[in-house]
């Protein structure tokens, strides 16, 4: 699946700019550190 290829090959991958750096601060894993920025207010399922 090309989708797993990406991920794969982007953990070989290394970043050198301030936006890398900063999600890197959040967490090491880049997918994880988006996630948890794009969702960090998200109130949606508090009625569940």
């Amino acid at each position: 699946m090309i989708l797993e290829d990406v991920i794969s090959s982007s953990k070989n991958l290394t970043m050198h700019n301030t936006v890398y750096s900063e999600l890197n601060e959040i967490s090491p894993d880049i997918f994880k550190s988006l996630y948890l920025l794009a969702f960090k207010t998200y109130e949606g399922f508090d009625n569940f």
